[in-house]
């Protein structure tokens, strides 16, 4: 058996996989969790225990299952096992030694609890595994690499970073000007009791070459920095919109917000201290060399205390890695709060629920302190090590070369010297460790930036078949669930649809009428089953194509911080007589005449300045400006009154295109050439609105019920 090695997740619902990924790491199967087939199929809630070790035997090792108390842990740990952790978590519980407990955790690494702190986390079930006689070692499909984004631009701009690397070098060893001026400048004053005009002549000198050194390398990191994270920030919003929409179905909004946030702290712990703890490092091996040349004792004093202070700060660095990850685990939960709270706080405010959301806020925000209290204090020892070496290791050094010094001719200027030099030297020292413990940091930010980038394109999934005219939709014996998720919520659904013809989806809530629109849309894959356009399997047509022919309205519409017409003609070349026939069919003419700006008026952030019904009739304006192929409208009545809902009903019946209605109100859909009625994600019967009425008892009391 191999060595246990951390495999950190990218999000909560990954870590059943990442334990189960590094069980079969221990035992020579190298495969990332990104490998395993069911990394595609987990949703928001993840994996059971009971699927984990479904993971582990289809790579043919012998799993059991126990319900073990703490103390009978010993008895089953011949390897590595996996521990359900805290009711909603997995770990992988290495050692038990000394009544410590050795585990990984997937979002901290590895950590060392006592027996009550182990006590108050473990969960009481525990899964084990061994190979058996079919299992087989597998060599990793390729070595990932968490640095390729910056290594990839750095290699894409090697000339401008060599030059800001050389510039920057230059001004690091430009400090060592001050020290020999100030020792040179000693010892003059000491033998001729005057000040030489070359003293002052290189004293004016020395000044503006630092202050342009500086300026330069300054202001050429700022454009470098603005570069960078215009790339970077270009390429990640390019990957969001080209990955298939299961990715945001097991991933929120909050958290997506919260990686792009790390890109831009990113941005500052590279240029702020890795890349300064580069130079750093050259320069503090520039010092030591110069303290070596000028006086023996002194190198050996000053890596003496780097090396005993090293190796603190170095045994201080695994606990303040640590912190930070727990720290940042809190903050994104508090984060991903704070959205959804101020984001649904109209619905908070009109159900009284400010003191209920209010505390939870304040719970939440109390524990990410307490992580920040935890990590602080950590960083509060290694502070104290860094300032006791900036402050006092220069005066130490000096004491120590004046005591223990063998040559009696030492000189003020060269004690000034080596006090100088040694300054700068234990400030780029110190630096050196600053950069390490970013390096913790700067990694797990990017292993949450990288989930993103690893993700495959859509294209990768859809074919090439170019779509003229949407034709047909059919459905053949299709089944869909969602990810992570067993029972399906549309079972055996068969239908087709043809060219011109107005089709309803009727049904209670929960029956399955937006998935299918989903499926229509090629937002969702068919977990079982058959969705072809035109006859030709969806799976084979270009998609992106596909969906630029339709028009959809969706069940909550969404308007941007523009214009009314911004907002309808999303960028597309539009002619005015289209515009004007789209705000006709929407019944917004009348409207945006009574807006001082009319439809030039700017609508707020989520559209706080229009009603509810205004926001509709711009979506269904937007949907039918360029004249789509087929009309998808998901409940896009249900915020206007009745009599606009009729005037627009009646406009878009009009219409010759092809139109997939759902619609919770049946007068929306009654006018319609057929309807598909469901029941519990089953398709119950398929007919006009008078043949279900008549012949289907359950649609007739489905229909009683609306009024």
């Amino acid at each position: 058996m191999g060595k246990l090695k951390y495999i950190p997740q990218s999000q909560e619902s990954e870590c059943g996989l990442c334990c189960a990924s590094m069980i079969l790491n221990s035992f020579g199967c190298k495969v990332l969790p990104k490998d395993i087939k069911e990394y595609e199929d987990i949703g928001r809630d993840g994996l059971s225990l009971q699927k984990v070790g479904d993971i582990l035997s289809s790579y043919n090792l012998n799993v059991d299952f126990y319900e073990v108390g703490i103390n009978r842990l010993d008895e089953i740990l011949k390897n590595p096992i996996i521990l359900y952790w805290n009711n909603n978590h997995f770990v992988v519980l290495s050692k038990i030694k000394n009544n410590n407990y050795y585990i990984i955790d997937p979002a901290l690494g590895k950590v060392k609890l006592t027996k009550y702190e182990f006590s108050e986390k473990y969960s009481n079930f525990a899964l084990t595994s061994t190979p058996n006689e079919n299992f087989s070692k597998v060599k990793p499909k390729e070595k990932h690499n968490n640095w390729k984004l910056y290594i990839d631009y750095f290699l894409e701009n090697k000339k401008r970073f060599i030059l800001l690397f050389s510039i920057s070098l230059i001004f690091s060893l430009s400090v060592l000007l001050i020290p020999s001026f100030i020792g040179s400048f000693t010892n003059y004053y000491e033998k001729n009791q005057t000040i030489s005009n070359e003293y002052i002549l290189s004293l004016l000198l020395i000044v503006p070459l630092l202050l342009a050194l500086y300026y330069s390398r300054v202001s050429f990191m700022l454009q470098t920095v603005k570069i960078m994270d215009l790339n970077h920030y270009h390429k990640i919003v390019k990957k969001l919109f080209s990955v298939p929409f299961q990715f945001f179905l097991t991933r929120s909004s909050s958290l997506i917000l919260f990686r792009l946030g790390l890109l831009r702290s990113n941005r500052e712990l590279i240029f702020d201290t890795i890349f300064k703890g580069i130079l750093d490092s050259i320069v503090t091996i520039v010092l030591l060399i110069a303290v070596l040349i000028n006086d023996f004792i002194s190198f050996v004093f000053l890596a003496t205390i780097s090396l005993i202070f090293g190796l603190v700060l170095a045994v201080l660095r695994k606990d303040i890695v640590l912190k930070n990850k727990l720290e940042l685990n809190e903050y994104t939960r508090l984060q991903a709060l704070e959205y959804e709270t101020f984001s649904s706080i109209f619905s908070i405010k009109a159900n009284s629920q400010e003191e209920y959301m209010g505390d939870l806020l304040m719970d939440t925000n109390k524990e990410a302190l307490v992580a920040y209290v935890n990590r602080s204090k950590v960083n509060n020892v290694y502070s104290t090590i860094i300032y006791f070496l900036n402050t006092f290791g220069p005066m130490v050094l000096l004491v120590m070369t004046v005591l223990f010094s063998k040559n009696e001719n030492i000189n003020i200027g060269l004690l000034i010297f080596i006090f100088s030099l040694s300054g700068v030297y234990f400030q780029n020292f110190s630096s050196l460790f600053n950069t390490f413990n970013t390096l913790g940091t700067l990694k797990n930010n990017l292993l949450r930036i990288n989930d993103i980038l690893d993700q495959k394109d859509e294209d990768e999934y859809v074919g090439q078949k170019e779509i003229q005219l949407i034709e047909t939709i059919e459905f053949e014996n299709v089944y869909f669930s969602f990810p992570g998720q067993k029972n399906y919520v549309l079972e055996d659904i068969s239908f087709k649809i043809y060219g011109g013809e107005k089709i309803g989806f009727a049904g209670a809530t929960g029956s399955g009428k937006s998935t299918i629109l989903g499926l229509v849309l090629g937002m969702y894959k068919p977990t079982k089953g058959k969705i072809y356009i035109n006859n030709q399997d969806i799976h084979e047509v270009d998609i992106n194509e596909y969906k630029k022919k339709i028009g959809f309205v969706p069940q909550e519409p969404f308007v941007y911080n523009k214009s009314i017409k911004d907002n309808i003609l999303m960028n597309r070349e539009i002619n005015d007589k289209q515009l004007i026939e789209a705000l006709k069919v929407a019944n917004l003419i009348e409207d945006i005449s009574r807006m001082p700006l009319g439809i030039e008026t700017v609508i707020s952030e989520s559209g706080t300045n229009i009603s509810g019904g205004q926001k509709q009739r711009i979506i269904i304006a937007r949907a039918i400006v360029d004249n789509p192929d087929l009309l998808i409208l998901d409940e896009a009545t249900s915020s206007l009154d009745n009599q606009t809902e009729l005037s627009i009903n009646k406009e878009l019946q009009n219409l010759t295109q092809t139109q997939i209605i759902v619609a919770h109100r049946l007068s929306s859909i009654k006018k319609c050439d057929k309807i598909i009625f469901l029941d519990s994600g089953i398709i119950n019967d398929i007919g006009s609105y008078d043949y279900l009425k008549q012949s289907n008892p359950k649609f007739a009391e489905f229909s009683s019920q609306e009024g």
